[in-house]
């Protein structure tokens, strides 16, 4: 048997010794002597694995981090492959567990006795409460096979190191939004009344694979959304995540239509947000564009390293306020590997009011909406939080006319 391929990594080893030194100091620092991480944008984080779980009972991984040694990698069989040749450890880090048969033991018996092997049977453990396959089924076969031990929740905790990102992974960002602004770019043409909104989602879906000469193609974790009648969701991320009208719809003339499209390269996400007028632009919707700019422009200016993230949203509303806008919002949260339907990196939040702090390295999706007549109007944008305070990854938004 031909031995397996190289894994290939998507950074450098020492890139992912740095997250485990990082990590651990936070597991330190909440005294906990294991961390088990069930979120997969945190398992990719850590260990580089990019497979998901394998549907059906045994669709259950799992990485496991010490205070000392490589962290372990932990899931059915028939996703090792994946994780051989997306996993930055050795392959003694990588420990599959066979399908169990029906109604036989949960897969986290065989994550109990992982922990018992490990010596973790009176451990203080941290656990991801949030998580969708951290189930309550799970949480059963670990006290019934490993009681001993002490479940703490850790939500978040993985989470809130990596929001500050290194310089390799905001490369990547800044990628993934420059695809989703050529995106937007070559689709302007297609954007017109009587286009069928199946025909528009294909064209946006082959210019996200296909790419461009200066930002290569990738498959987005969603697809990209848009809404010609521009009903009213919320804010920030949300509008990415819409469902996407039938196919058989066409784009009406006289409306707003908004367009949410989501990039992705090796797993980081921006997402660029414009909006368009299917024909003359009225007075109004000229007013209330040109007051979403203003708000952009107001919330970007008050981004400031290390101050509250509520003050981008507060400016921004105060922006769209002084424009004689009312109902507009200006809201976003901080984006990068986390995807769908969470998106959001740890509890970072743009909002009135919100004191987090915005540190460095913090990369965000921020969007302004304001309504109109005739529907809705949204403007979003990719920032990152840099020394001299908010940058945006993608260019200016091109003319509000189609």
């Amino acid at each position: 048997m031909p031995p397996d391929p190289a894994p290939t990594l998507a950074f450098e080893g020492e890139e992912y010794v740095r997250r485990l030194a990082s990590l651990r100091m936070a597991m330190d620092e909440a005294g906990l002597d294991a961390l088990i991480l069930s979120d997969p944008a945190n398992m990719r984080w850590l260990t580089g694995a990019a497979a998901s779980p394998v549907d059906g009972p045994g669709g259950h991984a799992a990485v496991l981090a010490t205070l000392s040694g490589a962290p372990l990698w932990w899931g059915p069989e028939a996703a090792l492959p994946a994780a051989k040749r997306s996993c930055w450890m050795a392959d003694g880090a990588l420990r599959a567990f066979a399908a169990p048969e029906q109604d036989g033991p949960h897969p986290f018996s065989a994550l109990a006795d992982l922990l018992l092997e490990l010596k973790l049977g009176r451990a203080r453990i941290g656990v991801e409460l949030d998580a969708p396959r951290f189930t309550a089924a799970g949480v059963g076969a670990l006290l019934a096979r490993c009681g001993n031990a002490q479940y703490l929740d850790a939500t978040g905790l993985a989470n809130g190191v990596r929001l500050v990102k290194s310089a390799a992974e905001i490369a990547l960002i800044r990628e993934a939004a420059a695809l989703s602004e050529a995106v937007h770019g070559a689709i302007r043409e297609e954007i017109r009344p009587g286009v069928s909104c199946a025909a528009l989602t294909a064209e946006i879906a082959r210019a996200l694979h296909l790419g461009f000469e200066e930002s290569g193609g990738a498959a987005p974790a969603v697809p990209a959304s848009f809404d010609p009648a521009a009903e009213a969701v919320a804010p920030g991320l949300a509008p990415a995540l819409a469902a996407a009208p039938a196919a058989a719809a066409s784009l009406a003339a006289g409306a707003p239509v908004v367009i949410a499209i989501p990039a992705a390269q090796l797993g980081y996400h921006a997402l660029e947000i414009r909006s368009a007028s299917l024909g003359p632009v009225e007075a109004e919707a000229a007013r209330t564009e040109a007051a979403l700019r203003a708000a952009m422009g107001a919330a970007l200016a008050a981004a400031a390293p290390g101050a509250p993230a509520g003050l981008m949203a507060e400016a921004g509303e105060a922006a769209l306020a002084a424009k004689g806008i009312e109902g507009g919002r200006v809201a976003g949260a901080a984006i990068g590997l986390a995807a769908a339907p969470e998106w959001r990196e740890g509890s970072l939040a743009v909002d009135a009011g919100a004191g987090a702090p915005t540190p460095i390295g913090a990369t965000l999706h921020l969007c302004a909406e304001a309504p109109t007549e005739t529907g809705l109007l949204r403007l979003g944008r990719t920032i990152l939080m840099t020394e001299e305070g908010a940058e945006p990854l993608s260019g200016d938004p091109e003319a509000f006319e189609i």
